[in-house]
């Protein structure tokens, strides 16, 4: 299984094909809890679904579709145990990121900064959607980690990867690729999972890259520090 580390992102369902006024603007979807907000438009993404899995609005969820490419993204914002924290960059003295200079961690997960570890309640979290998603037929091929804004030293750092299904679509067999990424936020789980055809992988490009950076982390996190 090849492993990578990159630094640069049954339950009860109350269901809404159109968007709630208390959960939207004219251009934004809004998480009204957490305060994280994402355009309804995202290229050829349009938000065509809104799910309130818990009617407190603590657990909501959001679906993206691209009808032409098959491109679906889903964004989950969810509350987490308390004391949840995700990696983060480990920073020297002088508030100075540190490189990764273990030959390990270099060789087989090419780590370019050091991360300090997540907590217990983060990992298990983790661990739990790669098991939902193995367990619908993906083959887990690669795991990484991937910054919500790589100008900020305090940047949510996800746990990502990517997983690979065959399915069948229009009686023709078709590899899919599944991304999924959770950073934690204070008190809340931000969760995103990326589904397309690999032979569009070119044609789709980084979308899951622009859709991660739609989202107003910059309001949602603390005083800005480091550039």
């Amino acid at each position: 299984m090849k492993k990578s580390l990159l630094i640069l992102a049954t339950v009860t369902c109350f269901v809404h094909c159109g968007l709630s006024d208390k959960a939207s603007s004219k251009d934004r979807y809004i998480f009204a809890k957490s305060g994280i907000s994402i355009p309804k438009r995202i290229g050829t993404l349009k938000l065509v679904q809104e799910i309130e899995r818990k009617p407190d609005g603590m657990d909501v969820q959001v679906r993206y579709y691209d009808p032409k490419r098959l491109l679906k993204i889903s964004l989950y914002v969810y509350q987490s145990p308390p004391g949840t924290k995700g990696p983060s960059l480990l920073l020297d003295s002088d508030g100075n990121k540190i490189l990764e200079d273990r030959e390990e961690m270099i060789k087989l997960y090419h780590a370019v900064f050091k991360l300090t570890d997540p907590s217990e309640s983060f990992s298990t979290e983790f661990r739990r959607i790669l098991r939902a998603i193995s367990a619908l037929g993906y083959k887990l091929r690669s795991e990484y980690r991937f910054m919500a804004v790589p100008k900020r030293d305090d940047s949510p750092i996800a746990y990502a990867a990517t997983l690979v299904n065959t399915e069948k679509i229009e009686d023709c067999d078709v590899r899919m690729l599944w991304k999924t990424y959770l950073y934690a936020i204070p008190g809340y789980f931000v969760k995103i999972h990326c589904t397309y055809p690999e032979p569009l992988w070119r044609e789709i490009g980084a979308i899951d890259v622009d859709f991660i950076q739609s989202i107003n982390w910059n309001e949602v996190l603390p005083k800005r520090r480091g550039k």
